[in-house]
């Protein structure tokens, strides 16, 4: 029997998790949203089934009763345990919880309960997860208030240990379809226990790796004439500063850094001009 509360005076919301293992998962909703019973809004649900002498079933009501306790409900508050013969969904000795998360577009992957295999896999298929299957879920007991107040449950997550018999009727893919030799193939099928992963290294022309582009270098004569010929066109004119003459002594001045003589071995990483004596240096000792 219930214990018995203090009269409700300033309620506050209270909330616990809890996870029990090895129910039954019946009326599973929880691929996707559907409309609640009531019709106000989508929601993700399962109702979970479990026998009364479940080794977890007194810590269930032990921390019921203290969410009640400690949010300041009264005694008729309303209990999430569904028991035989209220709940019609229920045999005789079975306890059933109707566990569910509101989905809210605004954040639509608040709401989703997370679904594992044993292996904690992510489930994506009805073909996993169905009316029938054996689980451990975890769950969030909290208090509401509304007239007598009462506990609800709320859905966090699901993980599927076994596959049983369904219980809405419906057929897996396997159940309902053999397998056609020689039938129609999607092009995006892909058979993973008759493809052979063993890769013949000898049927496969390794591709030539690209070769590496060096840069030429002009030839330059070792010897050059800084005097042109008589016979030789004039330079075109070019506006802007004049440029002084090779044979001049002196390079008038000009602002900023100083222009390398000519006769001066150029510095390294600088390219030279082509009328000067250089080295031409590998592409690696570039700077």
């Amino acid at each position: 029997m219930p214990r018995t509360r203090a009269k409700k005076s300033g309620k506050k919301r209270i909330s616990k998790p809890f996870r029990i293992n090895g129910v039954q998962l019946n009326y599973v909703k929880v691929l996707k949203p559907e409309l609640s019973y009531g019709g106000d809004g989508l929601e993700f649900s399962a109702f979970l089934i479990f026998d009364d002498d479940h080794p977890q079933a007194e810590a269930l009501d032990i921390l019921i009763e203290d969410i009640a306790d400690e949010a300041q409900l009264s005694d008729n508050y309303v209990s999430p345990i569904r028991t035989y013969p209220e709940c019609k969904q229920l045999d005789e000795g079975q306890i059933g919880l109707n566990a569910k998360s509101q989905f809210r577009e605004e954040r639509p992957r608040q709401g989703k309960p997370i679904l594992v295999d044993s292996r904690r896999n992510p489930i994506n298929s009805s073909d996993d997860i169905y009316s029938g299957c054996i689980a451990n879920v975890a769950i969030s007991l909290y208090s509401y208030e509304d007239k007598a107040g009462g506990v609800a449950v709320g859905l966090q997550g699901i993980q599927v240990t076994e596959r049983g018999p369904r219980l809405d009727g419906s057929l897996s893919t396997d159940e309902m379809f053999d397998e056609v030799a020689d039938g129609f193939v999607t092009e995006n099928s892909f058979d993973a226990e008759s493809y052979d992963y063993a890769v013949d290294s000898e049927s496969i022309e390794e591709e030539p790796k690209p070769k590496r582009r060096r840069a030429k270098a002009t030839e330059v004569p070792d010897e050059v004439d800084s005097h042109p010929e008589e016979d030789e066109p004039a330079p075109k004119k070019r506006r802007g500063r004049p440029k002084a003459a090779a044979n001049d002594e002196a390079t008038p001045k000009r602002r900023g850094r100083p222009k390398v003589a000519a006769t001066e071995e150029p510095k390294r990483g600088r390219k030279p001009a082509a009328n000067e004596d250089f080295d031409l240096y590998a592409e690696d000792e570039l700077i």
